[in-house]
């Protein structure tokens, strides 16, 4: 079986600055966070609690607590693809910090 590797870096010139998205909530879910069609993104949690994420469109519902889960002190790559445009990010109860950062690789 293959193993895929890749490096990403900031989609940006300025190191990721000016593509990062952040998302502080409190229970309760973000409001979108629009990232574009077939973009990969970094998303990740440095704060106290653990966040869920929600990808998609326009007028999406909001995040809940059974969505993918971004863990504790994680980051995880995503690849929007021609689905998904944007995210939702919730946080049960505890005040929460999520970075949404576009990559190229």
């Amino acid at each position: 079986m293959a193993r895929f590797s890749a490096v990403y870096s900031p989609k940006s010139a300025s190191g990721g600055v000016n593509d990062i998205q952040n998302a502080t909530v409190t229970a309760a879910s973000s409001a979108e966070i629009v990232v574009g069609f077939r973009q990969m993104i970094r998303v990740s949690n440095g704060n106290i609690a653990t966040a869920t994420i929600k990808f998609g469109v326009s007028g999406m519902g909001a995040a809940v607590a059974t969505d993918h889960i971004i863990g504790l002190n994680q980051f995880q790559d995503f690849e929007m693809g021609d689905e998904f445009d944007r995210v939702r990010i919730f946080s049960a109860g505890t005040s929460v910090i999520v970075t949404v950062m576009r990559l190229t690789s």
